[in-house]
């Protein structure tokens, strides 16, 4: 009798394991968070030094361990190589405002990047979801130069003759990456890390670019290495979504 009470009082969490599992193992969709740490290679680095990056997306993660994932990532650095500003500069090497006094200005890297990338999960054990991470894709990848004027006072570069000193480049990008997944069976620790490199075949899209007026349409290979860490929001399919255990 005994037997049968206990049976019927742990029926609801053993099914409930049984489901859980079952998801675990199927079909896994995700929200990504990341942040990224980057060295140009190449002719972007003769333009940017080290930058950093941070992101996300959406991403599948099939019962076959086949992953696909769409993602967006925005560059920032304070590393910028060529003064755009220099034929702006007086024999100080000071920028003089519109109001005649120095002008506080600053040259940042910006940039962005749109990606698809697809790949697999090499699972270290097959009781879990953990493993090997090797995707490769491609991207719409893009930078530029921000000139931050604290001062407000630099005429020359207001309105539209901003875009003359930005240098926009931009392009179709190869992307890969390498590293390790950690997909918890509670949903707590979801997250990845490992290398990561693209190869952006971009051109400067200005037509005008003052210091540089033959810049328009030159094409430039820019390398990117770095390291990737992201978190995850898992979302399990349930084979019964309409049943609720307790």
């Amino acid at each position: 009798m005994y037997r049968y009470i206990l049976i019927f009082l742990l029926f609801p969490f053993y099914s409930e394991a049984q489901s859980d599992t079952s998801a675990y193992q199927g079909q896994i969709r995700m929200l990504q968070l990341d942040y990224g740490f980057h060295q140009p290679i190449g002719d972007l680095n003769e333009r940017f030094g080290f930058f950093n990056s941070f992101g996300g997306g959406f991403a599948v993660l099939t019962k076959n361990d086949f992953q696909f994932q769409l993602g967006a990532n925005f560059f920032f650095g304070n590393r910028v190589e060529t003064d755009v500003l220099s034929e702006l500069r007086a024999d100080s090497g000071l920028l003089i405002g519109g109001d005649g006094r120095d002008a506080l200005s600053f040259l940042r890297m910006r940039g962005a990047k749109f990606k698809f990338m697809a790949g697999k999960i090499f699972r270290t054990n097959l009781k879990n979801r953990n493993g090997l991470k090797v995707m490769f894709g491609f991207a719409h990848q893009s930078n530029w130069i921000r000139i931050q004027d604290d001062s407000r006072s630099l005429t020359q570069i207001s309105g539209d003759y901003i875009y003359g000193y930005d240098r926009l480049a931009s392009g179709f990008s190869l992307e890969e990456f390498i590293g390790y997944q950690v997909l918890g069976k509670n949903s707590r620790l979801n997250f990845y890390a490992g290398l990561e490199a693209s190869q952006s075949f971009n051109s400067f899209r200005r037509k005008f670019n003052f210091g540089e007026p033959s810049l328009y349409g030159k094409k430039t290979l820019d390398i990117i290495l770095g390291i990737r860490v992201g978190v995850m929001i898992t979302f399990y399919n349930f084979e019964a979504p309409e049943e609720i255990y307790y």
